[in-house]
C-alpha cells in the first residue's frame, strides 16, 4: 500500500515538472523577436525599381510574415551601416550585422573560393 502511494506521488511530481517545463519553454520562445540587420549597399530609396532592391525588400517582408513575428528584419539601404568592403565582412563575422549583399569580386579577397563565380562559362563545355 505504501509503495503504491509513493509511486502515485512520484508520478504526480514528474507530471507537474513536465507541465511546468512546457509552460516555461513557450514563454521563453514568445519573448521577443530576433533582430536581423541587413546591410544593402544598393540604391538609397527603398522603393527603388532595381530588381535586387525589390527582391531584398520582399525577402525582409516574407521572412517576417512566414516566421509569425519571430524575426524582425531591418534593412539598411545605401550602405548606411557599412560600405561594400572588408569592414562589412568583419561586421558580419562578429555578428554586428546578420545579413548583407556582397559583390563577388570584393568578397574574393576574403574568401578566395568565391572567385569561381567570376569565371566566365567555358564555351568548350557547351554541347551545342
Amino acid at each position: 500500500m505504501l509503495r503504491k502511494k509513493v509511486c502515485i506521488l512520484s508520478l504526480t511530481v514528474i507530471l507537474f515538472f513536465m507541465v511546468g517545463m512546457m509552460v516555461a519553454h513557450t514563454d521563453a520562445v514568445a519573448e521577443k523577436p530576433i533582430l536581423i540587420k541587413f546591410n544593402y549597399p544598393g540604391p538609397k530609396l527603398p522603393p527603388s525599381l532595381h530588381p535586387l532592391s525589390q527582391a531584398i525588400g520582399y525577402l525582409g517582408k516574407k521572412l517576417e510574415e512566414n516566421s509569425n513575428g519571430r524575426f524582425k528584419v531591418e534593412i539598411y539601404w545605401a550602405a548606411s551601416l557599412y560600405k561594400d568592403d572588408p569592414t562589412q565582412y568583419a561586421a558580419l563575422r562578429s555578428n554586428v550585422i546578420q545579413m548583407c549583399e556582397v559583390s563577388g569580386g570584393r568578397l574574393g579577397g576574403e574568401i578566395p573560393e568565391t572567385f569561381m563565380w567570376a569565371v566566365p562559362f567555358p564555351s568548350y563545355l557547351s554541347t551545342t
